[in-house]
């Protein structure tokens, strides 16, 4: 399994849980709290040729969740 393919089904997960999940609800919590964990490990492989793009895609897409919300829903992961 491709940690690249790996990475980007997991910010597709916080994305779509952060997305659905009611403000200040626990499917938010976790969401945010393995966004910042997905966000520590792409960090820690960013210099890995075969995974740079996909971590920049990754980061890319997380960071959006982190300044956009759902309407009527804060503009935070948490």
């Amino acid at each position: 399994m491709y940690l690249g393919d790996v990475a980007a089904s997991l910010t597709e997960t916080c994305v779509l849980a952060r997305e659905r999940g009611a403000a200040g609800g626990e499917l938010r919590a976790k969401a945010s709290e393995a966004a910042g964990e997905l966000l520590q490990v792409l960090a820690g492989h960013a210099d890995a040729p075969s995974l740079k793009e996909k971590a920049e895609e990754c980061r890319a897409k997380l960071a959006r969740g982190l300044t956009t919300a759902p309407e009527g829903s804060p503009p935070a992961w948490g």
